[in-house]
């Protein structure tokens, strides 16, 4: 591992940390790049990739752009270990005042970053990005929508978008809140939690240039699961503790609502498509089963730039 250099960024702390978790995502980086020294020409800033065990050649073009920019730095994680503990990484690295979060997909344009930092200057913690017109499939928005409905109903944070990748707050609001599993999803109701004010702005949405969405229908067993573990943390705050209880015990509480919601469904079916419901959840849980048992600290990081 390397060792940090201070002042690396700009001439003097930098005013504000960009933080792009990534995946495989080695062709749209260049471009990203480009749109975000445009976006922040005039600012001190730092743009911190956190590289989230790619096995395409994501790491060597940060390490390309670190040395054609003094902005650029990275984080590389030892394996794939989901965007909460990249994003996270990225956290921990991060030395400006204004923290901002931005997906590399190319899909959140970087030009709409100072104006979420206006909102922010005007009293709010925490503002969220809101993808008021969405470049997506329709299943994907349509899904989207009401998993967003689902959360405001819940958890009472009235976002329309909670999820977007796009956020922009005080340090302060990043550093508390301890992500790890996939619970990157409830930043927001992390932040009221912990009373910040939370607000949202609306952004432009850019349908997908390269590749294509890695996440499919089993997202939103995730999301169902983890919506149940910050629950938990936010009413008992030391569950933190020992976050795999807290994953097992919601797991086990979402495969038996997925196993209710298909019996429901299907009148007809409804033994078989209950048991087959119930062992797709019980297999993605067990899939998904290390990240619950890993929270950040050095060891999850194999590189810096």
């Amino acid at each position: 591992m390397k060792p940090e250099t201070p002042g690396h960024a700009t001439e003097g702390k930098p005013v504000y940390s960009i933080i792009v978790p990534l995946l495989n995502e080695q062709e749209s980086l260049p471009f990203l790049q480009v749109a975000m020294e445009e976006a922040m020409r005039g600012t001190r800033y730092e743009i911190l990739y956190a590289d989230d065990g790619s096995s395409d050649a994501s790491w060597l073009v940060i390490q390309k752009m670190a040395t054609q920019s003094a902005h650029v730095r990275g984080v590389r994680l030892v394996r794939h270990m989901g965007k909460a503990m990249a994003l996270a990484a990225g956290i921990a690295h991060a030395r400006g005042d204004y923290i901002i979060t931005l997906d590399a997909d190319l899909q959140n344009d970087p030009n709409d970053i100072l104006a979420l930092v206006a909102e922010v200057d005007k009293g709010h913690d925490l503002v969220c990005g809101w993808r008021k017109r969405r470049y997506d499939v329709r299943q994907r928005v349509w899904l989207s929508h009401i998993f967003n409905s689902v959360v405001v109903a819940i958890t009472g944070v009235k976002l329309h978008d909670s999820n977007c990748g796009m956020k922009v707050a005080r340090a302060e609001v990043f550093r508390t809140i301890k992500l790890y599993g996939q619970l990157h999803r409830y930043v927001p109701m992390f932040a009221v939690a912990h009373g910040f004010c939370v607000s949202e702005h609306t952004i432009r949405h850019v349908a997908r240039r390269f590749g294509r969405s890695r996440y499919g229908l089993s997202r939103y067993f995730y999301a169902a699961r983890d919506l149940l573990v910050a629950l938990a943390i936010v009413r008992w705050g030391n569950i933190t503790a020992r976050p795999h209880t807290a994953f097992r015990v919601a797991s086990v509480v979402a495969a038996l609502a997925v196993t209710a919601g298909a019996f429901l469904y299907s009148s007809c079916f409804g033994f078989g498509v209950c048991g087959a419901s119930f062992a797709l959840a019980l297999w993605l849980t067990l899939k998904q089963r290390g990240y619950a048992r890993h929270r950040f600290n050095a060891s999850v990081i194999t590189d810096t730039i």
